[in-house]
């Protein structure tokens, strides 16, 4: 999954579109042995720039090891490579993990934007997550955002970076192409 992901990247900015890529890690595959050396060995085979690549632990995965964890990821971050927590909000771990490991960016979990036309509690949450992220000096990222109030709502809140079906739906690389072609602007000299 890690080396497709990249070399589909690769092939984006090649064309010109300034994108990364979010690759999850399971809490499983911080018990390898080199996940770090695996990260490099693949940016080194496939030529994407590390600050291309971001990985991506879901708040729910299992570190069975916190500080084994805080060693790799920062290891992996060294390499120039971002590191993200996913699905922020849905696990038991959030507040110890933002203090702990090397992070860059914060997702804030589906399960809080897909509501937040219809639940202040939802929006209560929200503003906090996004709050709390930009005061650790964290990029914060809105997931599941299907509507223009949502965008609105998040973009009022200074989160200006999201994923959802009010853009896209998920979609296999080739079909992404295409889409980037129909929708994206280019940039020169993307990589």
């Amino acid at each position: 999954m890690l080396r497709q992901s990249c070399a589909d990247c690769l092939i984006w900015r090649k064309l010109g579109y300034d994108l990364t890529v979010a690759v999850n890690v399971s809490g499983r595959q911080f018990d390898e042995p080199n996940l770090p050396g695996t990260v490099a060995h693949v940016l080194g085979q496939t030529g994407l720039p590390s600050r291309a690549l971001e990985v991506e632990i879901t708040e729910t995965a299992q570190l069975r090891d916190l500080g084994r964890a805080k060693q790799v990821l920062t290891a992996i971050r060294e390499l120039g490579v971002a590191i993200a927590i996913d699905d922020f909000g849905t696990g038991y771990s959030s507040l110890s993990y933002l203090r702990q490991l090397p992070l860059n960016t914060l997702k804030v979990d589906q399960s809080f934007v897909r509501h937040l036309d219809t639940n202040p509690d939802d929006r209560a949450l929200t503003r906090t997550i996004v709050a709390m992220a930009q005061t650790l000096g964290l990029e914060a990222v809105a997931e599941g955002i299907e509507s223009d109030t949502h965008a609105a709502f998040l973009l009022e809140q200074d989160c200006a970076l999201g994923q959802g079906y009010l853009f896209a739906k998920p979609m296999s690389a080739p079909d992404f192409t295409r889409w980037l072609e129909a929708h994206a602007v280019r940039m020169e000299g993307v990589l």
